[in-house]
């Protein structure tokens, strides 16, 4: 009943209890732990591997979490994460973090902090901040505006900034289902081009490969 409610083989506990009233302390007294009441009711789990929290880490769940919400241009439904381009089912999510909800505020989260890592670096180095502090700070930023890697919170800001719409055409794939989105080198790093907020921009597939190795 629960399964057929949900849409999908795995569910958690939390899930189990809001259909069905029961709680956790009355499942854990009848069937031990939560995959064990599974099996019983013959239930396959595929999420569940070796760590006991599921075969994904948290790092491939955001990183198919962002491809998704680009590929829509916005977050995505707990249920589109059982088409493509997704390739981590929702039950994923729900192991990890207990709530849809909760893994979308997850990813944001993880979002935010890895490009207010560099907030932080820059407000260290001001004036009054120790000389040792400032040089270790400073040879830190070089190396990320310097790898043509684009790091998943970097790349979700552009996209929030731009509205997930291609800077040149104005599409979006929201509006415009089938639409590509592409996260771009304004200056293009193989010509000295920064990896910095202010040098990327997001291009639909056709605007980037139009664009080639020139600067718009």
């Amino acid at each position: 009943m629960v399964a057929k409610k949900f849409g999908y083989s795995y569910f958690t506990t939390d899930q189990f209890a809001a259909v069905t009233g029961i709680c956790r302390r009355t499942i854990r007294n009848r069937f031990v732990n939560w995959k064990t009441a599974l099996a019983k009711a013959g239930i396959e789990n595929p999420e569940y591997g070796n760590t006991g929290r599921g075969r994904y880490s948290d790092e491939e769940c955001f990183e198919n979490l962002f491809n998704v919400w680009l590929y829509h241009g916005r977050a995505p439904h707990r249920d589109e994460m059982s088409k493509s381009p997704s390739t981590i089912g929702v039950a994923a999510y729900y192991l990890r973090w207990g709530t849809w909800r909760k893994a979308l505020l997850a990813f944001v989260e993880r979002a935010n902090s890895d490009v207010s890592a560099i907030t932080v670096r820059a407000e260290v180095v001001q004036p009054g901040a120790s000389t040792e502090i400032a040089v270790i700070e400073m040879e830190r930023r070089p190396k990320e505006e310097d790898s043509r890697n684009i790091r998943l919170g970097l790349r979700f800001r552009v996209l929030q900034r731009d509205s997930f719409r291609c800077c040149s055409c104005g599409r979006s794939p929201a509006i415009s289902p089938g639409v590509e989105l592409h996260i771009d080198h304004v200056i293009p790093f193989s010509r000295g081009g920064k990896t910095a907020l202010d040098n990327l921009q997001t291009l639909c597939k056709e605007c980037n490969l139009g664009k080639s190795n020139t600067q718009f």
